[in-house]
């Protein structure tokens, strides 16, 4: 626990047996405003490390900003991450991972991602590090993140950044952020298609999305590829068909050929890239 004078800050640590990361629970009563509050681990990651981030769209490569000399403002520190960020000098690498909290500060072995950013003003004149207005002056009360605020973080400790360990990263992010639960649920009798939907299967290959076309008449699926090498799988579908299955770009538009297939949808997804892909079935 740790305390001052306006925040109150408790956090427990967690290691479950055989898991491969830890797991971090904050609780943060916010009392005080204008400030940034984040939470920081340090490890033995050499300065000057690599730095890739989770995106909307996989992981990208974060290098330190540089501003020209007569830049009148100071680079940010600070950069986006979905759910993890990973610092690797080569020798050894330091992941961490948060449940929404989109902001983090990775420089060699210190990781920090921040709880909270308590904001008075939509635009102040004297900000040390962008003089001048970016907008217009406004006051923000509910901005100041006042009350309790709670938050999920966790670290993993690995040897190196590849596409093993970036399929191991992707599996703790799941069972940080989305470990399994038990449920009890009402007795559907004979149709337990109800409750299944497509699958993709592939190693290497993630599902990105799946949800309705922009008309609601179809599903759209996309798909990840997150190793180096072009990875070949398939979506299968929950039922029989036929389905008709089209390549699309993330606006829908049609970019190849049409597939009509019984059930399961064939891909193949170059190093790094994604595949979407429109499906309905064939008559309905």
């Amino acid at each position: 626990k740790r305390y001052t004078a306006r925040v109150r800050v408790r956090t427990v640590f967690m290691l479950d047996a055989g898991a491969s990361h830890l797991r971090c629970d904050v609780t943060v009563n916010n009392k005080t405003r204008d400030h940034r509050l984040q939470l920081v681990f340090n490890s033995d990651v050499a300065r000057g490390a690599r730095v890739l981030a989770d995106a909307a769209f996989g992981a990208v490569e974060r290098p330190p900003i540089t501003a020209p000399s007569s830049a009148a403002e100071i680079p940010p520190a600070t950069m986006p991450m979905h759910r993890w960020a990973t610092s690797t000098d080569g020798d050894r690498a330091a992941t961490i991972f948060s449940d929404g909290l989109a902001e983090a500060e990775v420089n060699g072995g210190r990781l920090a991602v921040t709880l909270l950013r308590a904001v008075g003003e939509l635009s102040r004149r004297d900000l040390p590090e962008r003089p001048g207005h970016a907008g217009w002056p406004m006051p923000l009360p509910d901005a100041q993140c006042q009350g309790v605020h709670r938050a999920r973080v966790g670290l993993l400790l690995h040897d190196t950044f590849d596409d093993a360990t970036r399929e191991a990263i992707e599996d703790c992010a799941d069972a940080l952020l989305l470990p399994l639960i038990g449920e009890t649920w009402r007795d559907l009798g004979n149709a337990p298609e109800t409750l299944a939907g497509p699958e993709l299967v592939g190693h290497g290959l993630q599902g990105s999305a799946v949800t309705l076309s922009q008309d609601g008449n179809a599903l759209i699926v996309r798909a990840l590829n997150s190793s180096s090498e072009t990875v070949s799988g398939v979506w299968r579908m929950p039922t029989d068909g036929p389905w008709r299955a089209v390549e699309v770009r993330l606006d829908e538009t049609p970019t190849g050929g049409q597939i009509i297939t019984e059930r399961d949808i064939p891909i193949s997804v170059p190093p790094y890239a994604l595949s979407t892909l429109h499906i309905e079935r064939v008559g309905g």
